[in-house]
């Protein structure tokens, strides 16, 4: 998958920190980073179609990489539950969507 998003083969040494927090994800939890691929893929496809140039389209591609970053702070026994999620477990991942700086929506 990773191969067939060509922005990614385009992503510039200022953007490594990009490749190291997928990385670090890609260990963590192969599911969410295969998911954050599928998003990156469909951005990329859905913004060849804008009238935007190639640093939005990158940043958009970059931002759909990263959407699911703070999952790395939730347990994986949480991320890979099949079973409704307790109201501990949920504050849990909602506090994961603050982890890069934006306060998840209430």
């Amino acid at each position: 998958m990773r191969n067939s998003i060509p922005l990614l083969n385009k992503l510039t040494p200022e953007s490594g920190m990009t490749m190291n927090w997928l990385e670090t994800l890609r260990d963590k939890h192969a599911d969410t980073y295969r998911h954050s691929l599928r998003v990156a893929w469909l951005a990329e496809k859905l913004t060849s179609l804008l009238p935007i140039d190639d640093a939005q389209r990158q940043e958009i591609v970059s931002g759909c990489l990263l959407h699911d970053i703070g999952k790395l702070v939730i347990p994986n026994e949480i991320l890979d539950s099949i079973k409704p999620l307790t109201s501990k477990e949920w504050g849990a991942d909602q506090r994961a969507s603050s982890v890069g700086g934006v306060p998840a929506p209430k």
